[in-house]
């Protein structure tokens, strides 16, 4: 699969929020998922394993700024946005959206490809599918491979909708950290907040 994705191709598959495209974290790969999205101009999160990946695709300054935070906040379904390293000339935004997994097979894979670009494996504006079984199949021609694991199936059919809700989103390019997205978290954006004891949203700084 990492061959399939370093080559150009997207995947499908489970993770720990939405089913997601995969694709390689380049401009190419990017314009890709763009046909398949039928979306253009927005950019796509970054997936990555471990710390020292992150070092490579943000501003050092920022990713010391934020260390501790990001620690409390990864692996898991929370995606930051940071000021971009001054290396990425073809990432075409100035902040970049990251987020690492809590999903082992996906950080294996990331460990063997790299950061991927992923978003939600839908066309936009249609709902999010709720497993692998849901996707639209325009989305499905255009899939180098699609891979579900047990877990997801078993809290689709459960009712256990954690790991199909979409990832919060915070924005900390800023003096303060900015709720762009909650995706139906609440009790999990609280707690952060109550362990800095700040209120995102508001000008408290950690």
């Amino acid at each position: 699969m990492a061959d399939i994705l370093k080559s150009g191709g997207i995947g499908a598959g489970s993770a720990d929020t939405v089913v997601g495209l995969f694709a390689d974290f380049s401009a190419l790969a990017s314009k890709r998922l763009d046909m398949v999205k039928k979306r253009e101009k927005r950019p796509y999160i970054v997936l990555i394993d471990s710390f020292d990946k992150l070092c490579d695709l943000v501003d050092p300054n920022e990713a010391l700024r934020w260390r501790s935070f990001i620690h409390s906040c990864w692996p898991g379904p929370i995606t930051l946005i940071l000021r971009k390293h001054f290396a990425l000339i073809d990432h075409p935004y100035p902040s970049i959206a990251v987020r690492m997994p809590n999903h082992k097979p996906l950080l294996d894979l990331i460990s063997i490809a790299g950061p991927l670009y992923s978003t939600s494996a839908n066309k936009s504006g249609e709902p999010t599918p709720q497993s692998v079984d849901h996707l639209n199949l325009t989305v499905k021609a255009n899939l180098s491979f699609l891979v579900a694991d047990r877990l997801a199936h078993q809290h689709v059919n459960t009712g256990l909708h954690d790991s199909i809700l979409p990832s919060v989103i915070l924005d900390c390019t800023g003096q303060y950290i900015k709720i762009v997205r909650m995706a139906g978290r609440e009790p999990l954006v609280a707690q952060l907040e109550l362990a800095y004891a700040v209120d995102f949203g508001k000008k408290e700084s950690l």
